[in-house]
């Protein structure tokens, strides 16, 4: 028959015969509290970088003062001007462009770009779930979150990720949908260049794909970002 689980107080007395279900029931609790206690930790983090994020927003705003300041100046002197020498002034302002080619790929770039946060956004949350409890990661996967590490400017280890990115199944995919994309580190592209040379990840490696396919994105978007910088300031000092 079914084993039954007694509790006896100190005194041997009978508490219960149903101590298997109550030892089920702790468990669940602490399972519970366990549970809480990530999602309370991943809070105060994200907390944190919300402030760090603000703190810096507030010293970029301080910074710009300065330059608001004087673009409001150079609108009145704008409003001056006669007719004339205002379309002297737009006939210049029209003359400073993007060569096609150096546009074109950015543009290209930045389609794939969201296509690789599309990537990101359709792989099921149980694969993220497992990539953050597994003890033995794909060699794929290992090197697709190392890259991403590198990418947000953090030490490229898998097993140190686990622990900052990935506390939760939607952590990494959080992370990396919001990275501003103007932050890619200036070594990145050095760095990285194997990485963004080699194969992607199989299909059935969605982490590691979705990954993979988003660091690549991000260095080609950097990579056309930086040449079309380039191809504007030759335009203007063309002119």
């Amino acid at each position: 028959g079914a084993c039954t689980l007694v509790l006896l107080n100190q005194l041997g007395q009978t508490i219960t015969r149903e101590g298997a279900k109550l030892f089920e029931l702790a468990q669940s609790c602490q399972n519970v509290l366990a549970l809480r206690t990530a999602h309370s930790k991943e809070s105060k983090e994200q907390t944190a970088l919300l402030e760090k994020e603000r703190a810096k927003m507030q010293e970029v705003l301080s910074q710009l003062k300065p330059v608001e300041d004087t673009v409001k100046r150079a609108a009145k002197r704008l409003n001056r001007l006669r007719p004339h020498d205002l379309k002297e002034i737009s006939d210049f302002v029209s003359e400073t462009k993007i060569a096609p080619k150096e546009a074109s790929a950015l543009a290209s770039a930045e389609e794939s770009l969201e296509a690789a946060r599309q990537q990101l956004r359709k792989v099921p949350l149980s694969a993220f779930e497992a990539a953050a409890a597994t003890s033995a990661p794909h060699a794929q996967l290992r090197a697709a979150v190392e890259a991403a590490c590198a990418m947000l400017d953090l030490r490229p280890d898998f097993e140190a990720a686990q622990s900052r990115l990935m506390r939760t199944g939607e952590s990494l995919r959080r992370r990396l949908l919001s990275f501003d994309r103007t932050n890619v580190p200036k070594a990145a592209a050095r760095r990285l260049q194997s990485f963004f040379d080699s194969r992607a990840p199989d299909a059935e490696q969605a982490v590691a794909a979705a990954v993979h396919a988003w660091v690549c994105a991000l260095l080609r978007y950097d990579g056309a970002a930086d040449d079309a910088k380039a191809s504007a300031q030759e335009s203007s000092c063309s002119t």
